[in-house]
Parts: C-alpha cells; sequence; structure tokens
C-alpha cells in the first residue's frame, strides 16, 4: 500500500498539477481526481507499510491583511488536499528568528511522498485564490473582504464536490493515527 519514493513519479504529478489547475473549478476538480489516480497507480500492494515512516511537509499559511490566523475557506482547502493525497494535517506555530516572530503553518503528514504532494497542491490552489480573491472583491462595493471569503469557500467547496469519494485504506489510517497520537499539542 506504499507510494514509492520515486523523484521521477513525484515530479510528474507536481508538473501535471501544475500545468493543468487554473481558476475553473470544474478544471481543478478533474486535475486532482487525475492526480488521486495517478497516486493509485503508484501504489505497491505487495510491500508493508510498518517499514515505512510518516513524514511531514510545512508550508506557511498565507495570510491577508489584517490576519495573524487563517480562515475558514483555507481550512476546507487542507481537508480538500489532505482527501486528495491521504494525509492529514494540523497548524503549528513556527518561530522565525530572522523577524523575531511566530509564523502559522500547516503540517501534512502521511506516508511518503503524499506529504510532500498535499503541501505542493495547497500552494498552487492558493495561487489560483490568489489570482481570483481580488475579481471578487472588485464585484461588491461594501464587505469586500467578508465577500471575497464566502466566494473562496464557494470555489473551494465546488471543487470538493466534485471530486472521486475514495477511502484511505485502513492501514494507512492506522500508521498516520500512531503518529498523531505520538505529536505533542501545548495548550
Amino acid at each position: 500500500m506504499v507510494i514509492p519514493n520515486d523523484k521521477q513519479s513525484i515530479e510528474k504529478i507536481k508538473k501535471y498539477l501544475k500545468v493543468s489547475l487554473s481558476a475553473n473549478a470544474d478544471e481543478n476538480a478533474k486535475t486532482l481526481n487525475q492526480a488521486m489516480i495517478m497516486m493509485r497507480d503508484l501504489r505497491q500492494p505487495d510491500e508493508d507499510i510498518s517499514s515505512v515512516e510518516v513524514k511531514t511537509s510545512h508550508s506557511r499559511l498565507y495570510n491577508y491583511k489584517g490576519f495573524d490566523s487563517y480562515l475558514h475557506w483555507q481550512n476546507e482547502l487542507f481537508s480538500m488536499c489532505q482527501r486528495v493525497f491521504e494525509t492529514r494535517h494540523c497548524l503549528v506555530n513556527k518561530f522565525n528568528w530572522s523577524f523575531g516572530k511566530y509564523y502559522l503553518h500547516v503540517m501534512f503528514y502521511g506516508l511518503p511522498p503524499c506529504p510532500e504532494l498535499s503541501v505542493y497542491a495547497y500552494r498552487i490552489l492558493m495561487q489560483q485564490i490568489h489570482a481570483i480573491r481580488p475579481e471578487f472583491m472588485k464585484s461588491v462595493s461594501k464587505n469586500k473582504r467578508k465577500h471575497a471569503d464566502a466566494r473562496c469557500l464557494e470555489w473551494v467547496d465546488e471543487i470538493r464536490s466534485k471530486l472521486d469519494r475514495h477511502d484511505v485504506p485502513l492501514e494507512v489510517q492506522r500508521k498516520i493515527g500512531a503518529f498523531r497520537d505520538s505529536l505533542t499539542f501545548i495548550d
């Protein structure tokens, strides 16, 4: 059930995602479904996952002016990326010594190379949102940020609704669950 950490295969999926994603939700859903199929095709069912370590990959959150936290539609985007690439996510604060402050990051974790691909898909989709968000804001005269956030949520939900439903294999769920349980969180 493990996806081999084959650099050439990973780069092929990344290149496909980069070229195929657009502002059109239908096209994005088709692209992400195709990426799911490509990931399934890479599986080696005879391999034992007990020897595979859970890996993590981080990305700094894209914040908008005046926000030190993430928005609801960003959480939906995290969930969509974790669903497509069989990972889980959590939010972590990381200290940047250069600027002397904490920055919020999303951390995807799962079997390699899935976390890396989840972060990559998140970044690509955020680029699309950065491109279309100003159009959302121009379309109204009042409450621009609130309206743009609602439209971004609609856009993410539209893509999510068109994704093929597939379940994470039980062995992968157990491995990821054991890793999640080993994480320490400070209240």
